[in-house]
């Protein structure tokens, strides 16, 4: 009869016609069929229980095949350095995913970073597969190393982990400065040449050298001199020594950790007779354009015949300049120099002999620094299609601004706006913005003493927007400690004013409080007056109506009594009294 198969994953339904990796084949027999499920490179992935229902008219029956793929490690990640010394790296990395066979063991390969991708030289370290960190001995100080890992299992390795750098600590120089040489150049001074140890001993930057010196066969401590190094052929005077003298000397390299071993003793002495010392510089004061340096004179400087004083500015590419300055003095004043600028100065003596060696060169700064920027709202106002710079809000740092540059970034890019603008210009518009756009412009101011650069970031307005009104920039001079007239200091003027209007009120309400006073007595005083001569008052009316009416042309008019109010108050004041109201209404009905 024929027979069907159907195949399942983990209990759900397997179509392998659906799947490129997968395929059944059955194969028919006389009393037999068989069902094949072929997977095609398989990964682990693939580990399931496989159920395999053959059916047909009178039933089904079904096996389970639980499939285990087995294969190396995946890489390992997130390898990162998490403690370091000048011999030594600490790493640590995420486990690895290996479900099937456990990781037996990770390899950490390590090697110069410099090295390029030759991994033929990398070393290893070895660590159990349950271990996710390693420590990495054998390094060498100050020096740069990569770093990766590979994970192991019973069916092989996996792929490298990517690579980490880092560089170990540095240590004190591991040798002496090499090829130290010392020669006599005077009665007083003795040069000093060396070279820096060597590369692979250095162990960190070499900052400098301490160049030990004392007269031989003494128990004299050593005196040192503090070199900083260049880089190239090191070389030092010894100067103000003993004449004709014999001298020990020593070298020592230092980095940011300490000094290195010394180099070996060397002996040499100094002559009977030379050319001068050369004096010592000693900064006295500065200015912004101008160097005072002094020096001592020489005991026996009654033989030198000029003194030459030799600068340069600092850390530029500017040859040696030389003044020659009179033996008589020991003072001198170098002008029209560059402000806030670092200058090298050092000087030479010369004799009947010739020149003296050069004493030790000496740093010195005019005053004053680079520009300093101000802040955006004082600096810049903004309109909608360009932006006014206000260069009156910079500040000088005490050195001249000698000009601008004015750079603009639009859609990423910085575009050069102007490349000089004068310092003594006051105001510049940027023109052709586009509104309501945000914007970066870059403001490089120049001087003597460098340079400040600033960006400031600003929104273009609107077009249906006003202008904004500038607040300007601040004064160069503070007004804060000139006098204010009273009347526009608000501190002391409106306490005043408040007082004063608060004393005219209290003033006005006793005078009203009096005056109510004074009229309650009147009123009461016409009340009695009225009271006592109100029949006479009435008795006349009708009379004083007739003459009215004659007056005005036999028309009757009508006026008011003065004695009206005062009789109605007498009246309200008087209610207890019971002939006074009956009076009051017989008036009222005679005026009507």
């Amino acid at each position: 009869l024929p027979m069907r198969f159907d195949w399942e994953k983990d209990k759900q339904s397997l179509e392998p016609q659906n799947i490129k990796r997968l395929s059944a084949i059955e194969e028919t027999g006389p009393q037999s069929a068989v069902s094949k499920l072929i997977i095609k490179s398989a990964t682990r992935s693939d580990s399931a229980l496989y159920t395999c229902t053959a059916s047909n008219e009178f039933g089904n029956d079904q096996t389970n095949i639980q499939l285990v793929v087995q294969e190396p490690p995946s890489p390992p990640v997130d390898l990162s350095i998490k403690e370091k010394s000048s011999r030594t790296m600490t790493l640590a990395w995420s486990p690895t995913f290996s479900v099937n066979s456990p990781v037996m063991k990770y390899t950490v390969e390590h090697g110069n970073a410099t090295a390029g991708k030759n991994e033929g030289h990398l070393k290893q370290t070895v660590v159990p597969g349950s271990e996710i960190m390693a420590i990495v001995r054998g390094l060498l100080p100050s020096s740069t190393y990569k770093f990766r890992v590979i994970a192991e299992n019973a069916l092989g390795v996996s792929e490298p982990s990517d690579f980490v750098t880092g560089t170990t600590e540095e240590e004190v120089p591991g040798g002496p400065p090499l090829e130290v040489n010392v020669q006599p150049t005077g009665s007083q001074s003795l040069k000093v040449t060396w070279k820096s140890p060597r590369k692979a001993l250095q162990h960190g930057k070499i900052h400098g050298y301490y160049i030990g010196y004392k007269v031989a066969d003494t128990d004299d401590q050593y005196q040192y001199k503090n070199v900083e190094a260049t880089n190239g052929q090191e070389l030092s005077y010894l100067t103000n020594l003993r004449r004709l003298t014999k001298y020990k000397i020593i070298v020592q390299a230092y980095n940011n950790i300490g000094a290195g071993p010394r180099s070996d003793e060397l002996s040499a002495t100094t002559l009977e007779a030379a050319p001068p010392t050369s004096p010592l510089l000693t900064l006295h004061s500065v200015t912004s354009s101008s160097l005072t340096v002094v020096w001592d004179r020489q005991l026996d400087d009654t033989g030198i015949r000029e003194y030459i004083l030799h600068y340069k500015t600092e850390g530029g590419g500017d040859k040696w300049k030389e003044q020659k300055l009179s033996t008589g003095g020991n003072q001198y004043t170098l002008e029209d120099l560059r402000c806030g600028t670092g200058y090298r100065l050092y000087m030479t003596a010369t004799n009947s002999l010739g020149k003296g060696e050069p004493g030790d060169v000496i740093t010195a700064r005019t005053k004053g620094a680079a520009p300093v920027s101000p802040q955006k709202d004082n600096f810049i106002r903004v309109n909608s299609t360009f932006v006014t710079l206000h260069f009156g809000a910079w500040s000088s740092g005490g050195c001249p601004i000698l000009y601008y540059s004015i750079h603009l970034r639009v859609q990423g890019q910085w575009k050069l706006v102007e490349d000089k603008v004068d310092a003594a210009q006051p105001n510049l518009d940027v023109r052709g913005l586009t509104p309501s756009r945000e914007y970066t412009i870059r403001v490089s101011a120049h001087s003597d003493a460098g340079t400040t650069e600033a960006e400031y970031r600003f929104m273009t307005l609107n077009i249906t927007t006003p202008d904004p009104v500038f607040k300007g920039y601040p004064p160069l001079y503070s007004q804060d400690s000139l006098p204010m007239p009273f009347y526009k200091n608000l501190t002391v003027l409106l306490p005043v004013v408040i007082s004063v209007v608060v004393l005219l009120i209290v003033v006005i309400t006793v005078i009203v409080c009096l005056r109510k006073q004074v009229d309650t007595g009147s009123i009461s005083e016409d009340s009695r007056k009225v009271r006592n001569s109100e029949h006479m008052v009435l008795s006349e009316f009708p009379q004083k109506r007739l003459k009215d009416h004659d007056a005005y042309g036999g028309k009757s008019s009508y006026y008011s009594s003065p004695a009206r109010k005062s009789l109605a108050m007498a009246s309200s004041s008087q209610r207890g009294v019971p002939g006074d109201t009956s009076l009051t209404i017989k008036k009222y009905s005679g005026w009507s």
